[in-house]
C-alpha cells in the first residue's frame, strides 16, 4: 500500500527504534532505539527513527545469496509439499504482468494461498509440531487496516494471513473483488506489502514498520514473518525482540524462499519462535469481545537464580513451603504496557491469579540479551533478601526468574549472521509481581505529589546506602504513587527492620511505628537498568541510560556538565519553616540536620569550595560582580571550609558525622570523570517532578493552554539523546528560570508553589563534581528532601493544598505524548554514530568478566550506615 509510513518510525528519535539487517551485507542501518505497572491506561514506547533515514539507507548488494538466509531462517518445503511447476510458473505471470499495485493484490494472495493449501495437505494427522492442525489463509486486506489494535494502530499492510476455515471469515469480507476489512489485529499472523515498482529501500521500510504493530497485537508471537514483493522481486524479511532481518531481493523466476515462507509458517526452523505456548487468547463463555482481548499466562516453576553481577555460580531455590515450585496460571490478563520496537519487547499485563481471582497481579515479559552483567529478577531478590523493602516493587516467583521452555532450550531469540557475538541472543524472563501504582502526574492533591517525592527520594537512598543498588532510569513510569501490594506467598508481610523513615512518620501525628505496616507513598518499578555497586565501577556505569526526558544531563552527554557561571552554586538549603526544622530533627536527629549545613561563612557548597583551578579551567566570568563572587567563592586557596579542622588534623569520623568525604584530593588524584552517580537518579526525579508540577491541572477548572507551557513542553518532551556530546542539552534553559519565571508556567492556582521549583532548580542545576573536597553521595538527596518537608509543612499550615485532576494534564499546543508515558524500552548506551544508540546490554564489555576500574570523584568512609562506594587512587 503506498503512502507514509506509519507512526512508529516518525518519532522523536526518543527511544530505540529499528535497525534491520540485511543479508546482503549483514551490516546495520541503525536509528535509536519496558515491572510492577502503572494501574493506569495502556502504555506505549514511543518508536524511534524517521522515514526519510530509513527511506536513504543505502543496502549493498550480494555479499549473501538467498540459499544463506533459506538455510539459517527458514525451513524448505518438501518435495510432497510443492506444486506442479506449470501451475508456479501460471501464477507468478499473473502478478509479474501486472500494470500498477492494486492489480497486484488478487494475484499475489492467490498464489500464497495455492502454496499454503499444498502446504497444509501435506501434513498427515491432526497436529503440527504439537499444534493443532489448521490452515494458513492470505487475505487482501489492503482497503484499511486490521481491527482492534490495543494501541490505536492504523498501519495498513496489502494482506495478512490468518489461520482457520475461510467461511470464519465470510463476515470481513468486502464483496468488492475478494478482499476483507476489519479482521481483528489478534488474528494476524503475517503481513506482506506490494510495490509496482523496484523501490527496495521504500518497499523494506514500510513492510518493517508493519512488523511492531502485528507483534504489538500478538504477545503470543515470539517472533513473525512477512512478505515484501514488487513487480520483478521479492523478499522475506524474520523479525523477533532481536530486530528484523530480511534476505535480499529474489526474482520471481527463483520461487524457494517463497514456498519456504509459506512452510515455514507452518512448520518454523530451529530457534525461530512464531508461538509461545504460555499465552492464549481468553476463551469467554458468553461471546468473545474482540475490542478487549485478554489473555491467560500460564508460568511454569522458576528456575534458580543463577548469579548476581560476575558471580557464576548457580543458586538454589529455597526448600521451604512457600518456595516450592509450582505452575501458575493468570487469567484475564489485559496488557497495560508496549515497550520499545526492538531489543527488550517488554510488556507488561495485569491480570488475576487463577486460584484467587478477587487479587491482582503484574506480569511483566522481556527479552534479556544473554550479555547483560546484571539482571533484574536478581536485583529485587537481593533488595529484598533480608525482609521486604517498602517502597520497591514485590515478586511473586521468589528469588528466581521464569523462562518459557521450548523444544531445544528456552524461548529466545533467533541467531543472527556468523557474527553471534554482535547480535546477542535474547532470552525471554518473565517477572510476576505483586504491586502496582499510578504515575505521579496521575496525584490527586498537591499534598500527594510531594509526599510520594519525598518517599521516592528516600526508598532511592536506601537502596544506594544499604543495598548498593543504583536505578538508573527514573522516568514517569518508574516512579509510582497510591501502590498497592498484594500479600506475600505466606498470607504475611515480613519488612526489614531498619527501614527508611517516611515523610507519614515524619509528620504528625506520631504514635508507636507498626512494623507491619508499609510506610511509603512511593513505588520504585522497572530495575532491569540498574546496576549493583561494588569496589569497582563497571563500565556499564560509564555508559547512557535512560528515558530521555528525565536521564540526568551529565549521563545524557556521557561527560561531566560545564558551567558558565559561578553562580550556578549555592549552599544545602536550610529548613526556613521552623516547624519543618523541628519535625526534621524529631525524625532524624540534630546531628544528622547539621552535618549537612553549610558553614554560614559562605563560600562552601554541600561541604566543598570551588578549587581555584576548576574556576579558571571550567568557569567564565563576565562582570565586575562576577570577579568579587569568584574571590570570595575560592578565598584564593581549594582548602577546607575554616569551620573544618585541617585534614592532617581532623580525628577519625563517627557514625555520627558527616559521611562526606574523605581527604582533600592533591594536585597528583587524577581529574574526575563521568559515571552515572547518585545524584544523576536524583535529577531524573527532579525532571518527573517539574513535569508533573507544570502539567498539573487543577480539578474542576477550566482547561486553557498557555503558550508559555507549551513552548517550554516543547523543549522538555521533545528532548533527544545525540551521540555528539558538544550538543547543548535542550533542557538547560530550565535551569536559568527564576520564581517569577516559575510562577508564570504553572497553573494559577498552583503559583505558592513557584518558589519550592525555583529553590529544586537551583539545588539541581550544578556539576558538583568540581567541588574540593566532593560532596557526599547523598547530597542532592539531602537537598531535596529538605526543600520537599519545607514545602509539605508550609502547604499544610496554610491550608494551601490544590485537588488536581489525575485524568487530564494541562493542555498543550503542538506535539504532545500520550499519557502516561512509557519509557524508550531500556537503555539508551555508547552511540555507533549520529542518530544511533547501541545499549549497555549489547556492550561485549558488560557481560561479566573484569570491570574497567574509574577514578570516582565521590568518596564514602565506610561505617555501619553508609555503604562505601569506590574511591579515588
Amino acid at each position: 500500500m503506498s503512502g507514509p509510513l506509519p507512526a512508529i518510525y516518525t518519532s522523536r528519535g526518543d527511544s530505540r527504534g529499528s535497525r534491520y539487517y540485511h543479508h546482503n551485507d549483514m551490516a546495520n542501518t541503525s536509528e535509536p532505539s519496558g515491572s510492577g505497572a502503572p494501574a493506569s491506561g495502556p502504555s506505549v514506547a514511543p518508536a524511534s527513527g524517521k522515514a526519510e533515514e530509513l527511506e536513504n539507507t543505502a543496502i549493498a548488494q550480494n555479499p549473501f545469496k538467498e540459499d544463506e538466509f533459506l538455510a539459517r531462517h527458514l525451513r524448505k518445503i518438501p518435495r510432497n509439499a510443492k506444486l506442479d511447476a506449470a501451475e508456479l510458473a501460471q501464477l507468478v505471470q499473473a502478478v509479474t504482468s501486472c500494470s500498477n499495485e492494486h492489480d497486484m493484490y488478487q494475484p499475489t494472495v492467490h498464489l500464497l494461498n495455492t502454496i499454503s493449501k499444498n502446504v497444509y495437505d501435506s501434513f498427515k494427522g491432526d497436529t503440527i509440531r504439537g499444534r493443532k492442525k489448521q490452515r494458513l489463509l492470505f487475505l487482501d486486506h489492503h482497503h484499511g487496516p486490521p481491527a482492534f489494535h490495543p494501541c490505536g494502530s492504523n498501519t495498513k499492510p496489502d494482506f495478512i494471513g490468518v489461520w482457520g476455515e475461510e467461511k470464519h471469515y465470510e463476515k470481513y469480507r468486502t464483496g468488492a473483488n475478494n478482499t476483507f476489512l476489519k479482521v481483528p489485529c489478534h488474528e494476524a499472523c503475517t503481513v506482506g506489502e506490494l510495490k509496482p515498482k523496484r523501490d527496495q529501500t521504500k518497499g523494506s521500510a514500510q513492510t518493517i514498520s508493519y512488523l511492531w504493530p502485528l507483534m504489538q497485537a500478538r504477545p503470543d508471537m515470539p517472533g513473525v514473518y512477512a512478505f515484501y514483493g514488487n513487480l520483478k522481486q521479492y523478499q522475506i524479511i524474520w523479525a523477533d525482540a532481536a530486530e528484523p532481518i530480511a534476505s535480499p531481493l529474489v526474482g520471481w523466476d527463483n520461487l524457494d524462499l517463497l514456498m519456504a515462507y509459506v512452510y515455514s509458517m507452518y512448520d518454523p526452523p530451529p530457534r525461530h519462535y512464531l508461538y509461545d505456548p504460555t499465552i492464549s487468547l481468553t476463551k469467554a463463555k458468553h461471546g468473545f469481545d474482540p475490542a478487549n482481548v485478554t489473555y491467560t499466562i500460564v508460568s511454569p516453576p522458576p528456575r534458580p537464580p543463577p548469579r548476581l553481577g560476575r558471580n557464576k555460580g548457580k543458586g538454589k531455590l529455597p526448600a521451604d513451603d512457600n518456595h516450592k515450585p509450582r505452575t501458575r496460571v493468570y487469567q484475564r490478563c489485559k496488557p497495560v504496557h508496549w515497550g520499545a520496537m526492538w531489543g527488550r519487547r517488554s510488556m507488561v499485563f495485569i491480570g488475576q491469579p487463577r486460584d484467587n481471582p478477587d487479587s491482582f497481579a503484574v506480569i511483566k515479559n522481556s527479552y534479556r540479551s544473554d550479555r547483560r552483567r546484571f539482571i533484574e529478577v536478581e536485583i529485587i531478590g537481593h533488595i529484598h533478601a533480608e525482609g521486604t523493602v517498602p517502597g520497591v516493587v514485590r515478586l511473586i516467583n521468589g528469588p528466581g526468574s521464569t523462562n518459557v521452555q521450548m523444544e531445544g532450550g528456552v524461548l529466545c531469540t533467533a541467531p543472527r549472521g556468523p557474527d553471534l557475538k554482535a547480535h546477542p541472543d535474547r532470552t525471554l524472563d518473565r517477572l510476576e509481581m505483586r504491586s502496582r501504582g499510578l504515575p505521579l502526574h496521575k496525584a490527586k492533591s498537591l499534598l500527594d505529589l510531594l509526599k510520594a517525592a519525598y518517599d521516592i527520594l528516600e526508598v532511592h537512598r536506601f537502596l544506594v546506602l544499604k543495598r548498593s543498588v543504583l536505578h538508573r532510569d527514573f522516568s514517569i513510569n518508574n516512579v509510582l504513587m497510591y501502590p498497592e501490594h498484594e500479600e506475600g506467598p505466606d498470607g504475611k508481610e515480613i519488612f526489614i527492620k531498619d527501614p527508611p523513615k517516611f515523610i507519614d512518620e515524619v509528620l504528625p501525628p506520631f504514635g508507636e511505628r507498626d512494623d507491619s505496616r508499609d510506610y511509603s507513598r512511593g513505588l520504585l518499578i522497572d530495575f532491569d537498568n540498574s546496576s549493583m555497586l561494588g569496589g569497582d565501577i563497571g563500565k556499564e556505569l560509564t555508559l547512557r541510560t535512560g528515558t530521555p526526558k528525565y536521564i540526568s544531563r551529565a549521563v545524557a552527554a556521557q561527560k561531566p556538565l560545564d558551567h558558565s557561571s559561578a553562580r550556578d552554586y549555592v549552599p544545602m538549603p536550610e529548613l526556613l519553616k521552623q516547624r519543618a526544622r523541628v519535625l526534621y530533627k524529631h525524625a532524624y536527629g540534630n546531628a544528622t540536620y547539621d552535618k549537612y549545613c553549610d558553614p554560614a561563612a559562605g563560600g562552601v557548597f554541600h561541604g566543598g569550595r570551588l578549587p581555584s583551578s576548576k574556576v579558571s579551567e571550567r568557569l567564565r566570568t563576565t562582570n565586575d560582580d562576577d570577579e568579587k563572587f569568584l574571590e570570595m567563592l575560592i578565598g584564593g586557596t581549594s582548602d577546607p571550609p575554616p569551620s573544618s579542622p585541617a585534614p592532617e588534623e581532623q580525628p577519625p569520623e563517627p557514625e555520627e558525622t558527616r559521611p562526606d568525604a574523605g581527604d582533600t584530593p592533591t594536585s597528583s588524584q587524577p581529574q574526575f570523570i563521568f559515571y552515572h552517580r547518585m545524584d544523576h537518579d536524583a535529577e531524573s526525579l527532579f525532571w518527573v517532578l517539574f513535569h508533573s508540577l507544570i502539567r498539573a491541572q487543577p480539578q474542576g477548572e477550566p482547561e486553557q493552554q498557555s503558550p508559555a507551557l507549551s513552548a517550554a513542553w516543547q523543549k522538555f518532551a521533545q528532548h533527544a539523546i545525540v551521540d555528539c556530546k558538544e550538543v547543548e542539552d535542550s533542557r538547560n534553559g530550565f535551569f536559568l528560570w527564576s520564581e517569577q519565571m516559575c510562577r508564570n508556567h504553572l497553573h494559577p492556582k498552583l503559583a505558592h508553589i513557584a518558589p519550592f521549583l525555583a529553590k529544586m532548580i537551583e539545588q539541581v542545576r550544578p556539576e558538583y563534581g568540581y567541588l574540593d573536597p566532593p560532596p557526599c553521595q547523598e547530597h542532592l538527596h539531602e537537598a531535596m528532601r529538605r526543600l520537599l518537608l519545607d514545602a509539605i509543612v508550609e502547604i499544610t499550615e496554610n491550608k494551601s493544598d490544590v485537588a488536581l485532576d489525575p485524568d487530564h494534564q494541562r493542555p498543550v499546543d503542538g506535539w504532545d505524548d500520550e499519557l502516561p508515558t512509557a519509557k524508550t524500552g531500556g537503555t539508551v548506551g555508547t552511540g555507533n554514530g549520529k542518530g544511533k544508540r547501541k545499549r549497555e546490554d549489547d556492550d561485549d564489555d558488560t557481560a561479566g568478566g573484569s570491570s574497567k576500574r574509574i577514578n570516582s570523584p565521590y568518596e564514602t568512609r565506610t561505617s555501619s550506615n553508609y555503604v562505601s562506594m569506590p574511591v579515588a587512587g
